[in-house]
């Protein structure tokens, strides 16, 4: 998105010069529609310069998150949100955290007596969430109570909110509009949120304590924006911070803590860190069967010999995050690994209707999201509908690249309806069986051997 919103902002400004340049007459420039009059150096000239302010705020946007000014064109604000701008990072300066830290640390006293007797994880898990087997992951951007909503239609036992920022969450009241939003048939639900620091860790889940099922501490983002914000998977080789953050909310919430954490290329330093989350008061752990550098195009197979270790060490329910592409796979993954449940992030995005081992036509799918959408009280952004359309359907994309450019000029639920129905009977299956189709059972047992996949 924010290359995308630079680039065209670039393509227009270098249009307009070199018109401007090859609309030259006499030294001047004649075209009506500019109303300009420079000669041709100077059309160079302002045309480097532009391209240098382009140039420059992309740089330092991509490696320091801080453009020296934004360039929008002609597109709705609600249209335009950023990875920036999502995570409000500069709406909350050090004096507004530092008040709410001393004004949590006056009532954390009073939180830890009030909560002194919790179930236990093993107790919880059975008792409230029922033994879920089936989970929706935190997915940022994806997983909002629509997208939660159809899943549970399709025998999601438990979902997770999208990663929430917890100090953008404790203080900004329109962040925790925009991006948090729950009913009454969105139960059980875990929210999850990212911080570093105890005091707004708490004063964040305290606003969500009264409508889920627990929070959990998000220890597995190895995005780069995590590392910038020091937080997910880079708080991993911080020990003592993890463990602050889990033992403050164990004492002072009336629910559990879970927490999802990655394991590390060690064994043993992945059961050390598992038995230290367990000690602070982790009452359900997930593991993300990768390392924190297993991402994007290198992301591998998750190791399920490492899951599977955990699971025997610990006393807490664990889940098992990594692999589950299809329905086989669920069933696979708990006899293998021993874990309680399973989660699955990408293979629900491709199919939603994954956990019910049903073959739904992808296009009804797509509708029955967009029903949910259109009948929800909250307003979910169109960006998020299309990003949901485009993974449902991506067999079709694949082999269609051109319609993918079509979708995108669609910026409303009707058109979008309209253009997908023409193509039923077109898409087979969904992305797992597919032509694209980049997981199979074979792979999948070879993490059983190969461990260096």
């Amino acid at each position: 998105g924010i290359n995308a919103e630079y680039g065209r902002a670039g393509l227009k400004v270098g249009i307009i010069c070199c018109w401007a340049i090859i609309s030259k007459k006499d030294g001047r420039v004649g075209s009506p529609l500019l109303k300009l009059h420079i000669n041709i150096f100077e059309g160079l000239l302002f045309g480097w310069v532009v391209e240098s302010i382009v140039l420059f705020n992309f740089f330092l946007f991509n490696f320091f998150d801080q453009p020296i000014y934004r360039l929008t064109f002609a597109k709705p604000k609600s249209l335009m949100l950023t990875e920036t701008e999502t995570d409000f990072e500069r709406t909350v300066n050090d004096a507004e955290i530092q008040s709410l830290i001393e004004s949590m640390n006056k009532i954390i006293p009073q939180l830890i007596s009030s909560t002194s007797h919790k179930l236990s994880g093993r107790e919880y898990f059975q008792q409230v969430l029922k033994n879920p087997k089936t989970v929706v992951a935190p997915m940022v951007d994806h997983s909002f109570l629509p997208f939660r909503t159809l899943c549970r239609r399709y025998g999601a036992d438990l979902c997770y909110t999208p990663m929430l920022h917890a100090k953008n969450f404790a203080i900004d009241k329109t962040y925790r509009s925009q991006f948090f939003s729950t009913d009454e048939g969105d139960q059980p639900l875990v929210v999850q949120f990212c911080a570093n620091q105890p005091e707004v860790l708490l004063a964040a889940a305290r606003y969500v304590e009264g409508v889920c099922q627990a929070v959990d501490i998000n220890l597995g983002c190895p995005q780069r924006i995590a590392r910038k914000g020091n937080y997910g998977a880079f708080l991993m080789d911080q020990p003592e911070t993890v463990y602050s953050l889990v033992s403050l909310l164990h004492k002072c919430l009336s629910i559990p803590v879970f927490c999802k954490m990655r394991v590390f290329p060690k064994l043993e330093d992945t059961l050390k860190f598992a038995l230290m989350l367990q000690s602070a008061g982790c009452q359900t752990l997930t593991v993300h069967g990768r390392t924190k550098e297993q991402k994007g195009h290198v992301q591998g197979l998750a190791d399920w010999d490492q899951i599977k270790a955990v699971r025997e060490a610990l006393d807490i329910p664990v889940i098992s995050n990594g692999n589950i592409l299809e329905y086989s796979d669920v069933q696979k993954c708990l006899e293998y690994t021993g874990c309680d449940a399973v989660m699955s992030a990408e293979g629900l995005l491709h199919n939603p209707a994954l956990f019910s081992n049903k073959k739904v036509d992808p296009i009804d799918i797509c509708n029955e999201y967009m029903d949910i959408v259109e009948q929800a009280k909250e307003e979910t952004l169109f960006r998020y509908v299309r990003s949901h359309i485009l993974r449902i359907l991506k067999p079709h994309f694949d082999l269609y690249p051109d319609d993918r450019n079509k979708i995108h000029k669609i910026h409303n639920i009707p058109d979008t309806r309209v253009f997908i129905e023409k193509y039923r009977g077109m898409v087979v299956g969904n992305h797992i069986n597919s032509k694209v189709n980049y997981i199979n059972d074979s792979t999948i047992s070879d993490i059983r051997t190969k461990r260096d996949v």
